[in-house]
């Protein structure tokens, strides 16, 4: 039987980014995955289609990390400016960094790019290991310690399991964990497109009364990635449609804001739920990520919350080795928990509250003009919006 001290269950970016903030403490650590973890090698030539929205607070903790000047070196895209609006309203939301004193309202950045620049960085730390095709099967626990099994009988003992493994959670399944949980009866679809016109480094979002469509620009003046959330009805239609009917279709719907569309990757698509967990942790077993928490697309913040839970959730545990505590017993991981679920509950009810405000299904969407046309109005409100987005 292998001992560790720490086991993180899920090779994902929050799962890679908790074992790059444990790695300095010397701690035995076990990163486990069902699928190999990402190649050591990246594609510059090529856009990948998943993407993800960072703030400055994601930005704080790569740079911790020491991955922030590759990836800048590498392709990062900030944005430095974000309108949105709604098909139901005339008004616009412009919001603007220069206005809030900052260089950018944040960057987009290739999931795959950032778990290629993660794991190259643990590879330097030789007391990290990884497990790839390992499928938990069994977990034991108790007071002293826990044990997990895969599939193969391998056993593998711990003093803290986290569970990084995603929105269908196996850990949290496993052990019963008490799950909110909605589904948002729509699908996201993603893609990669090019544009007749620049995209000025700068977010869009547009409500649709089917869901709503952002642009979120890229590094090339003329490449966005594209989330166009919306109803499976719809959804399956525009996923039968050729690529021509398609870029037709977007750009409609985009009211052809930049052009002419060109679609250069897959179309994907997967289904949108909201889900948080009532507790964070059970006896030396702890949730970080889309295992504890997913909300809508639509504010961009998904990631940003689960690189949150992993350098709170770092930053207890080395408190706790500072005190020579156990930190797989409850009062670590009830400080994480309190922390954060605090936290996480406030802003995944923002987004809600925000969903309810742009779906024409919802009686809130009556105030959407009003609305739109107050925060014009009163730039300390929306300043203030975009101060939390991009967590400052």
């Amino acid at each position: 039987m292998t001992d560790y001290h720490i086991l993180i269950l899920g090779g994902g970016i929050v799962g890679l980014t908790l074992a790059n903030l444990l790695a300095p403490y010397h701690l035995n650590i076990a990163v486990l995955e069902n699928a190999p973890l990402s190649p050591l090698e990246y594609n510059p030539c090529a856009y990948n289609s998943r993407v993800s929205a960072c703030n400055r607070a994601s930005e704080n903790i790569f740079r911790k990390i020491g991955i922030w000047e590759s990836l800048a070196q590498t392709r990062l895209s900030a944005y430095k400016k974000m309108q949105i609006w709604s098909e139901k309203s005339n008004q616009k939301l412009l919001f603007d960094c220069l206005s809030i004193g900052e260089p950018n309202l944040g960057y987009i950045v290739e999931n795959n790019l950032l778990s290629f620049l993660l794991l190259k960085q643990l590879k330097q730390y030789a007391h990290v290991h990884f497990y790839t095709d390992f499928h938990a099967k069994e977990i034991n626990l108790s007071s002293n310690d826990g044990m997990l099994q895969n599939q193969d009988g391998k056993k593998i003992k711990f003093q803290l399991l986290v569970g990084a493994d995603g929105k269908n959670s196996w850990i949290r399944k496993k052990l019963n964990f008490s799950i909110l949980e909605k589904d948002y009866e729509q699908q996201a679809l993603i893609t990669h497109i090019k544009t007749e016109k620049p995209h000025q480094q700068t977010a869009y979002q547009r409500f649709l009364s089917s869901g709503p469509l952002a642009f979120l620009p890229l590094q090339d003046s003329h490449s966005c990635s594209i989330v166009w959330s919306t109803d499976p009805t719809h959804a399956e239609i525009l996923k039968t449609m050729n690529k021509e009917n398609f870029e037709l279709q977007l750009a409609t719907a985009f009211e052809d804001r930049l052009g002419k569309l060109q679609m250069i990757a897959p179309l994907l698509s997967f289904p949108l739920h909201f889900q948080h967990v009532k507790n964070y942790f059970k006896e030396r077993v702890v949730l970080i990520g889309d295992a504890a928490h997913t909300i809508h697309p639509l504010a961009g913040l998904g990631l940003n919350l689960g690189l949150i839970d992993a350098e709170a959730l770092s930053t207890h545990i080395s408190h706790a080795l500072k005190n020579k505590r156990d930190f797989g017993l409850e009062k670590t991981l009830r400080a994480y928990e309190l922390q954060q679920k605090t936290n996480n509950t406030l802003t995944l009810h923002a987004i809600n509250l925000l969903k309810n405000f742009f779906d024409t299904r919802h009686p809130l969407s009556s105030l959407s003009d009003l609305g739109l046309r107050l925060a014009n109005r009163l730039p300390f409100i929306k300043n203030s919006f975009a101060r939390y987005a991009l967590g400052i």
